[in-house]
């Protein structure tokens, strides 16, 4: 069981309010030395859920007397409520439509989401007075200093309100040997209801005054009395509607103020809230890789949250280090120094954090000072980095990377509401790249497989080996050079692997016969593409996979209807199959068979071009054609820069022997 002082009685708002007093009047303290105390952190203080113990308390206020030099600060502090730099704008403005009486009542009810050191009650006892009775619960030790706080918090309700100093009146103490504090409380009313009492009062003696002037000289009080009541009574209403303004004036001001600071706040909730469901809708729409995913979560954290710079850092498939993935903010230099830091997961150094977030699944909140000796301390470093948020990715029951945020801007300090808000999303940031992961690896192993397929056909024959595996980088390469989505270049992908596969039903002897074929025979070849879809619609390929079997049976459509096996034409034949047409084409003519050496280069290209609108689509051609010329120059670059060591060498030579 806890001891009395090490239980957690008063929440962190408490004391965050000390810290607005000493940040707007005593800004030569240093708060960190007043947290190094206490033995208190910063981002405690600003996270409005965390609660502190009394040891805490009572550390913290020793030390914030002693480097304020205000014995009185307790008072100061509860006070400071009033103050528009408070920031209390939610309950300004709320508070702005209540008497005081009420609102002593509301804070009765507010008080226990401050402290659970003690009970309020608060009662009426008479027009603008309240009796406050303040007992603490059994095992609980306040302090002096916390009586002193209560009575500058109930000095603030009426100047919150009213803008009116209340009179207190501490009729029992438990630091007086009293079994609770009692607290009477009376403030005046305002001036323009004080001056109302008068003209009431003076409006009664006058008419008195008049009546009985009536019987006793009528021409003095008709000549002198009324005209003389009237403008006394005038002389008021003036005064009372000048003070009322004033009044209205500085109410309407209090709560334009509150008004604005409440815009900002709803500013920075609609901000995260709109981040989170950007966020969701994207990385959860289907298709995403990880890479894509990462790159929508920098951005939404720059534009949505202002960070100044941010970075993922993923799990390596060993498992056994944290690697870069992505981020923004940062420059080429330190990008490059980020991706070489080598980060081991299991490091026995408890400075490293990013690996501690990691293994230990939750996040750490560091300034650059309380990183210590370490790889993450060298690389913050490096980048001039002041504070730092670090987050686990979490899926399920571990976690699978790190996100990590920071903020260059003094005026921008990172809270622990940051930390909270990065929390709630860092589920959906894990869940989405491991799905994404999954669905990557089963993309390669049903790639392995149908490549695994189509090896077996190209197989049958040394010379037909790596067939559909070039034809299926042409027709890619197609679909790239006419920005074909995503889906649908995969699509092709898998057609164009499997367009041959019904050979598997030919027979060798005329798969692999040197020499032309006859008519029967090639009428049996071009069977292989019913084949080819019988098989495929045995798969049960879902959404646009399901064109496959169609778009690989009629790969030999032609344009003008020629082709086979069903004989279609023009916009009848499948934008997919249309491309694989001239892939295979292509790599059929550009390679050796039994019956013939591969055709040169230049003269396949010229019956390509003879082919449009008679065979070929001519926007296929023309995207393949741009294809292969990029294709060749990459290979021409490609083979300068291997050849360039050599050249420089055999210059280098030249001249030495010349010399």
């Amino acid at each position: 069981m806890p001891r009395p002082q090490d239980v957690p009685l008063y929440n962190s708002r408490i004391l965050d309010m000390y810290l607005k007093l000493v940040k707007r009047r005593y800004p030569f303290v240093n708060i960190e030395k007043i947290f190094a105390y206490s033995h208190i952190q910063s981002y405690e203080v600003a996270d409005p859920g965390h609660w502190f113990t009394q040891t805490q308390a009572d550390f913290f206020v020793e030390k914030l007397r002693e480097e304020t030099g205000n014995p009185d600060i307790a008072r100061e502090a509860g006070k400071f409520i009033a103050s528009p730099d408070a920031g209390w704008s939610i309950q300004t403005f709320a508070f702005g439509f209540f008497g005081c009486t009420k609102l002593f009542e509301v804070i009765e009810k507010i008080t226990p989401k401050l402290t659970r050191s003690s009970s309020w009650r608060s009662e009426a006892t008479g027009p603008n007075q309240v009796e406050i009775v303040v007992t603490p619960h059994p095992g609980v030790e306040e302090k002096l200093y916390q009586c002193e706080s209560r009575i500058g918090y109930i000095e603030a309700i009426p100047l919150l309100v009213s803008n009116v100093t209340p009179t207190i009146k501490h009729t029992e103490c438990i630091f007086s040997g009293g079994k609770c504090c009692r607290y009477e409380v009376t403030w005046p009313q305002p001036k323009s209801a004080r001056l109302g009492k008068i003209r009431a009062y003076l409006t009664t003696f006058f008419l008195g005054m008049l009546a009985v002037g009536a019987f006793v000289s009528p021409q003095w009080t008709m000549g002198t009395g009324v005209p003389i009541s009237l403008c006394l009574l005038l002389l008021f209403a003036v005064l009372i509607e000048k003070e009322d303004k004033k009044e209205l004036t500085e109410n309407m001001k209090r709560l334009r103020d509150a008004v604005e600071q409440l815009g900002e706040q709803v500013n920075v909730i609609y901000n995260n809230s709109m981040m989170t469901s950007e966020l969701s809708k994207t990385i959860n729409s289907r298709g995403k890789t990880p890479g894509e995913i990462i790159r929508v979560l920098t951005d939404n954290l720059k534009k949505m949250l202002k960070f100044d710079r941010g970075f993922v850092l993923l799990l390596s498939p060993d498992g056994r280090r944290l690697e870069y993935m992505g981020g923004y903010g940062y420059e080429e230099a330190q990008v490059d120094l980020l991706q070489k830091m080598n980060f081991v997961v299991g490091n026995s150094n408890p400075n490293e954090i990013f690996t501690r977030c990691l293994t230990e699944m939750k996040s750490f909140f560091l300034y650059g000072e309380d990183m210590g000796s370490s790889k993450t301390s060298y690389f913050f470093q490096k980048v001039g980095a002041k504070s730092m948020i670090a987050c686990p990715l979490l899926h399920e029951d571990h976690a699978i990377g790190v996100l990590v945020v920071e903020n260059r801007d003094p005026n921008r300090t990172l809270l622990q509401s940051d930390v909270n808000m990065l929390m709630g999303i860092t589920p959906i940031i894990g869940l989405s790249i491991t799905n994404a992961e999954t669905i990557e690896s089963r993309e390669r192993q049903m790639t392995s497989i149908l490549e695994a397929l189509a090896a077996t056909i190209d197989a049958r024959d040394p010379l037909t080996a790596g067939h559909s595996n070039r034809v299926t980088e042409y027709a890619v390469g197609i679909c790239e050079q006419m920005n074909m989505p995503r889906g649908f270049t995969e699509m092709v992908r898998v057609a164009a692997l499997l367009h041959d596969y019904g050979k598997v039903g030919i027979p060798d002897v005329i798969l692999k016969k040197n020499g032309h074929l006859t008519t029967e025979e090639f009428d049996v070849v071009k069977t292989h593409v019913g084949k080819t879809r019988e098989i495929l619609d045995r798969i049960n390929f879902e959404g646009i996979f399901r064109q496959v079997p169609m778009v690989a049976e009629a790969h030999h459509e032609k344009m003008d209807g020629s082709g086979y096996p069903k004989g279609l034409k023009g916009k009848e034949i499948p934008m997919g199959a249309r491309i694989i047409a001239v892939a295979d084409f292509f790599e059929a003519l550009n390679s050796k068979r039994h019956y013939r050496e591969p055709m040169p280069q230049e003269e396949i290209i010229e019956m390509l071009r003879d082919g449009c609108d008679k065979h070929f689509d001519p926007r296929v051609v023309d995207a393949f054609l741009s294809y292969w010329r990029q294709l060749e120059a990459e290979k021409r670059r490609a083979l300068e820069e291997s050849n360039t060591p050599l050249v420089s060498k055999l210059l280098f030579l030249k001249e030495f022997i010349s010399s």
